[in-house]
């Protein structure tokens, strides 16, 4: 459901000198779900969205339904191994020392752990954990109040499946961006997408957003690129399309072969 964007929200834009991608004004920022599932091409501002919405969940107040509410926020970020992760954290931390200073936050990187300790850049002691899907156990015995998976077609099923209780204690809200490719052992993420393609379901909502629909690549690098590619990884890689053909990969290899 389209909602109002908060005046708390516009005014940390405005501090940070901050205009959103028009494509996360639409399907983030303006939305109520608890779930919203982006399958995206490359080079849209991805990471920058992202750190933002960090950073706002950072600030959040609790949620209705959060059973620890006077617990500061605890946000995660998973992606498919620390290097990618620390993408987005990256973003995050230019961005707190841009506009709030090094002092407003503590950062482990050997832990994995940012702590606010200003209150202008977060409720302090809000805890950001940044996750590797190649650990499972990294991802049990948390209780976020937002998580955000970022290249999601790289995050396993069994992956998922450990970390997605942790979101019901404090009924947190979760944002699941990824390139639409289908790999083996990974269902949940092109599941997750579709649900949000359902009008009825009020929890999910999904989209797509291509390379060419956001400023950052030109149309003559896009063809260029299209040029050396087969038409199903440009598909995928730069119009963030779910290809349904039946294969999995351009070797013609029914996908189910690949399971046996």
């Amino acid at each position: 459901m389209i909602v109002p964007i908060s005046l708390a929200q516009r005014a940390r834009w405005a501090v940070g000198h901050r205009t959103p991608n028009d494509w996360a004004l639409e399907h983030l920022w303006g939305r109520s779900e608890r779930f919203i599932t982006g399958t995206t091409g490359r080079q849209v501002g991805k990471s920058e969205e992202a750190a933002d919405l960090i950073h706002t969940a950072m600030n959040a107040a609790p949620r209705p339904n959060d059973n620890k509410p006077e617990t500061p926020p605890d946000v995660g970020l998973l992606a498919a191994n620390y290097t990618k992760a620390e993408i987005v954290v990256s973003r995050y931390i230019e961005m707190l020392t841009k506009v709030y200073g090094a002092d407003s936050f503590h950062a482990n990187m050997n832990d994995h752990v940012l702590t606010i300790v200003d209150d202008a850049a977060g409720r302090p002691g809000a805890k950001l954990t940044w996750m590797s899907a190649e650990e499972i156990l990294n991802v049990i015995g948390n209780t976020f109040t937002f998580l955000l998976v970022d290249e999601a077609q790289m995050v396993p099923d069994v992956i998922w499946d450990k970390i997605r209780p942790t979101l019901d204690v404090r009924d947190a809200r979760c944002a699941i961006f990824g390139t639409p490719d289908v790999t083996i052992n990974q269902t949940w993420f092109q599941g997750k997408w579709q649900a949000g393609q359902d009008p009825l379901d009020t929890q999910n909502h999904s989209f797509t957003i291509a390379s060419w629909e956001a400023p950052w690549m030109s149309w003559e690098s896009i063809l260029e690129a299209k040029k050396g590619m087969s038409d199903r990884e440009f598909r995928r890689l730069y119009g963030g399309e779910w290809v349904e053909d039946g294969y999995d990969r351009d070797d013609g290899v029914p996908f189910a072969e690949y399971l046996t």
